[in-house]
Formats: C-alpha cells, sequence, structure tokens
C-alpha cells in the first residue's frame, strides 16, 4: 500500500511540477507581452507627438499657400491692369506717331510750297 502511495505522491508531484512550469512559461509569456505592449505604447506616443509635429507643419505651409495664392492673384490682377496700360500707351504712341506723320507730310508740302513760291518770286 505504501508503494501505491509513494506512486500516487511522485505522480502528484510530478504533475504539480509540470503545472508549476506551465504556469512559470504562461507568466513569462505574459511578462513579455507587457513589456511588448510598454514598448508598443511608448512607440505610440512617439508617433502621436510626430503627427501632431506634422500637423503643425502642414497648417503652416498650407497657410504658406493661402499667401502665395493671394499673392499670386494681386499679381495678377497688377499684371493685368499694366497690361491693359501698356495696350492703351501703344494706342496713343501709335496715333502720336500717325499725327507725327501727318505732320511731317504737312510739313515737306508746306517746304515744297515755300520753295516754288520763292523761286516764282
Amino acid at each position: 500500500m505504501e508503494n501505491i502511495t509513494n506512486v500516487i505522491t511522485d505522480m502528484y508531484i510530478d504533475m504539480i511540477k509540470k503545472l508549476t512550469l506551465h504556469i512559470e512559461n504562461k507568466n513569462n509569456r505574459i511578462c513579455n507581452l507587457v513589456k511588448d505592449n510598454d514598448e508598443l505604447e511608448e512607440k505610440n506616443t512617439d508617433l502621436q507627438l510626430e503627427i501632431e509635429k506634422l500637423k503643425l507643419e502642414n497648417k503652416e505651409l498650407s497657410d504658406k499657400c493661402m499667401e502665395f495664392i493671394i499673392e499670386n492673384e494681386e499679381e495678377e490682377e497688377t499684371n493685368s491692369k499694366l497690361a491693359k496700360n501698356f495696350v492703351e500707351l501703344e494706342e496713343k504712341y501709335n496715333s502720336l506717331k500717325k499725327d507725327y506723320s501727318e505732320v511731317e507730310t504737312d510739313l515737306i508740302n508746306l517746304e515744297k510750297k515755300n520753295f516754288f513760291e520763292n523761286k516764282l518770286n
């Protein structure tokens, strides 16, 4: 009977050792998972900070873009006014050139007339 008790005791001891080892393995796995989770949370925090930084940079770039768009619109408006002024000045120049040509023709005709009148006198 004592032999059976020893065998059963040995079986229980062996089973307890296996369960203890199994529990230790599970506990180690849980510890590793907790450690991994902590590392991931730290990385997540770093990434969240980086996201906020990028959002701020994006906002700054967006604001600069809007400034450039406004400046560009103002420059386009100025260029349009300058182009209109140029066309007006070109028209005036052409008109003056035509008037000058007519005056020059009239002057030549007057000089010819004076020349012939002086010859006749």
